[in-house]
């Protein structure tokens, strides 16, 4: 079975379109992924969305990413089968350039 995941957070299309509906978003830029993200991290509630901030608390930040890969395929521990998943330490390393470039 295929996926019909996009862009740069390989959104499905229901998680897509739940959070281009709930923010009103026009296109399907990079900052309307971002603002996409980030919604659908504080919709999983405030303890997804914390713990992936902080990153440097690997247990939480694995356990946050393991609850947002229902949204994210490609979040371990692989949920959906066929599709390439990304490794806690990979996550940790682009968040955290993330975070640095974003201040």
């Amino acid at each position: 079975m295929g996926s019909d995941a996009a862009g740069r957070y390989q959104f499905k299309s229901t998680s897509w379109d739940e959070a281009r509906q709930k923010l009103g978003l026009k296109d399907f830029s990079p900052i309307s992924q971002d603002r996409a993200a980030v919604y659908l991290m504080q919709r999983k509630g405030t303890y997804a969305y914390e713990n992936v901030k902080d990153a440097q608390d690997r247990t939480r930040f694995n356990a946050a990413t393991s609850s947002l890969s229902y949204v994210w395929a490609s979040l371990p521990p692989q949920r959906y089968k066929g599709q390439k998943v990304r490794t806690s330490d990979e996550l940790c390393v682009v968040f955290q350039k993330a975070l640095e470039k974003d201040k």
